[in-house]
């Protein structure tokens, strides 16, 4: 996990590993911001390593009030900590975007929500 958060700090991002759970991810209001009018999933389920500390504005998928944890060992518990991101997208230095999906399984959202990424990547606005 050190190098995960020295990889993001490298970058100018405060961005460093958070929780490891499967569970339903929502698009927050930055999501709808950034990425325009792409399709993307309303709630999205995924076994993810979460990153916490991204800004608010910058945090594309997130736990919602709702969400509880998913396992087939552990019973479900309520999600403590809804300011984690299993997507997040912010700009970087040069013009250019870092994102980050933490989706462990390549779900079959996560495909909609790379293109997404990637066609603001690539629009440059």
């Amino acid at each position: 996990m050190s190098e995960f958060d020295a990889t993001f700090k490298s970058l100018g991002l405060p961005w460093v590993h958070g929780s490891y759970y499967r569970t339903d991810h929502f698009p927050t209001a930055a999501a709808a911001q950034l990425l325009g009018s792409a399709k993307l999933p309303a709630r999205y389920n995924a076994k993810a390593l979460l990153v916490k500390g991204a800004a608010p504005g910058h945090m594309l998928y997130t736990p919602g009030a709702e969400s509880v944890t998913q396992s087939l060992v552990f019973a479900p518990t309520p999600v403590a900590d809804t300011n984690e991101a299993a997507v997040a997208l912010a700009p970087c230095s040069g013009g250019g975007w870092v994102g980050y999906v933490g989706d462990v399984n390549g779900e079959e959202e996560t495909s909609a929500v790379v293109l997404a990424m990637a066609q603001k990547a690539y629009s440059r606005q």
